[in-house]
């Protein structure tokens, strides 16, 4: 699949800071995305495929999910920890989420995406992983880079690279956007999030102020002073021994 050609504006604008998910009319781009019908299945046993008729009986309608979305399963499970199964397909996708989530979502709509919910997605999905929320989403299951040549993976390639090219970008939304490997200790330059810039700021001056203490000494122990009385002129004083100074002491190999 060709790569889509991207240039900064077309993350670093209005329309993007002010993507709203989810959409009043086409519904969640990313997550978390509640799930109405917590615990419900059609079927006794489990592992009887949930169809598309079977997902319309749920209790309560599900979450509207857009066609425009991660193509990782975003419902949420544990408060606002997703589930994080990474889908190559729409049709995968939805299945997976009938089946492992059932009466989370609406069975999706039969007709073409009109090309309004597909800009409003693509700007949902882009301040999605420019804020960092793709990055430090909580899922069960680790998404990794998400599936290849998904929106998610290209956009995080993309700025990823920019970043290293475009110092003021770098400065302004930091150098990491896709999500962290785990057990690998980060090589990029960790910038201020756009959401908590200040919390950085002190953060790195905390860490950098020369009043920080590093560290605490184990307070002198006092010598104890001998004791006073009657008896203390029997007491036999002992010989004092030779100290070892460092020139008596044989060097060893």
């Amino acid at each position: 699949m060709q790569r889509m050609h991207l240039s900064r504006e077309d993350f670093d604008n209005p329309e993007v800071a002010g993507a709203v998910n989810p959409h009043p009319d086409y519904g969640y781009f990313h997550g978390p995305i509640p799930n109405p019908n917590p615990g419900w299945r059609p079927h006794p046993d489990t592992r009887t495929p949930v169809t598309t008729a079977d997902n319309e009986g749920a209790p309560t309608p599900g979450s509207r999910l857009s066609g425009i979305n991660g193509m990782v399963c975003d419902i949420a499970v544990n408060g606002n920890q997703m589930c994080g199964q990474s889908i190559a397909s729409q049709i995968a996708l939805r299945r997976h989420i009938r089946n492992a989530h059932p009466g989370a979502t609406l069975n999706p709509s039969r007709t073409n995406i009109p090309q309004a919910e597909r800009i409003a997605g693509e700007n949902a999905l882009k301040q999605w992983v420019l804020s960092k929320g793709w990055r430090t989403a909580r899922y069960v299951k680790e998404p990794g880079e998400g599936p290849k040549y998904s929106l998610i993976q290209d956009y995080c390639d993309f700025l990823e690279e920019l970043a290293q090219e475009d110092n003021e970008f770098a400065q302004k939304f930091g150098t990491e956007f896709h999500r962290p490997k785990p057990g690998k200790v980060s090589s990029h330059k960790a910038g201020p999030s756009p959401q908590a810039p200040l919390q950085y700021a002190e953060h790195m001056q905390r860490k950098s102020s020369p009043d920080t203490p590093t560290s605490l000494s184990a307070p002198k122990s006092k010598r104890a002073t001998p004791k006073k009385g009657p008896n203390a002129a029997s007491v036999r004083k002992q010989p004092a021994r030779g100290k070892k100074t460092a020139e008596s002491v044989p060097m060893t190999a």
